[in-house]
């Protein structure tokens, strides 16, 4: 049976097209930025997209098997004045964890910045996981690096299994050897794109777009960024540069969910 999944902060698409790669069909997206649904509404016409988190619930959004999405990191990134979950764009989890206590799907799959772990002291991380066991849910984390799945760019996030009433999620992110406890540690699976290789902080935004290259020092084209974060090339064309810049920076890496999907896949 095909797995259903519902996305929440959809940006461009990197969770949808990471769990359709994994055999997944998505049923509904939300996106509140116009530009970003647009490329939505480009490559996925038929599936249904609402504007604003704040109005999705039991009564309009059809039950799915998993629900994913990548919540505001603005308050929780190091880099930020770190108000957490009290902040107003972060603190759209709470939105997140009510929708998904009105729809119940069986999945939650769930990325932010690693900053998640240490912000208010790790309170807010705490907030977050019992709030899924409030309702049911059994999670599972794990940090991972986006250039252990084949792209070339150092990108840590912490991603969030869970799993409604068992303790599936543990499955999803971690494996055995030998039949163990002991977790695997995924081999370095990198593609380098010519001499390009985004290092430091992994962040892709307008103002950090600069390589080196053979003949000095260049920019890093929007098609590029779009093969940093494993989309196909053009997913973000027909739009300004420093939009296609920005909705890349804020984009989940799509082999990093197409592995998490596959696991899903697997152990459902």
């Amino acid at each position: 049976m095909t797995l259903t999944f519902g996305s929440l902060f959809s940006g461009i698409g990197g969770f949808d097209l990471g769990f359709e790669r994994a055999g997944m069909k998505c049923a509904w997206q939300c996106e509140i930025d116009k530009k970003a649904s647009a490329v939505l509404a480009h490559h996925w016409p038929e599936v249904m997209r609402y504007e604003d988190v704040r109005t999705i619930g039991k009564g309009n959004a059809e039950p799915v098997d998993l629900i994913c999405g990548g919540f505001p990191c603005q308050d929780l990134s190091v880099a930020g004045k770190r108000k957490g979950l009290a902040g107003e764009r972060s603190g759209l989890w709470f939105e997140f964890h009510r929708i998904l206590s009105e729809l119940r799907p069986q999945w939650v799959v769930i990325e932010n910045v690693p900053g998640l772990l240490s912000s208010n002291r790790g309170r807010d991380f705490a907030i977050l996981l019992s709030g899924l066991e409030d309702i049911g849910y059994l999670s599972a984390w794990r940090v991972l690096d986006a250039q252990y799945f084949g792209v070339a760019q150092r990108r840590r996030r912490v991603f969030i299994v869970a799993s409604l009433g068992n303790g599936r999620a543990a499955e999803v992110l971690f494996e055995r050897e030998n039949n163990t406890e002991n977790v695997s540690v995924e081999k370095p699976r990198t593609t380098v794109i010519g001499s390009l290789r985004a290092r430091g902080d992994g962040q892709l935004h307008a103002g950090a777009k600069l390589i080196k290259a053979k003949n000095g020092i260049r920019y890093v084209t929007p098609t590029e960024c779009e093969r940093l974060q494993g989309f196909p090339d053009g997913w973000t064309g027909g739009q300004a540069d420093s939009s296609r810049y920005r909705q890349l920076g804020n984009a989940v890496c799509v082999p990093v969910i197409e592995w998490i999907g596959k696991r899903i896949v697997e152990v459902q």
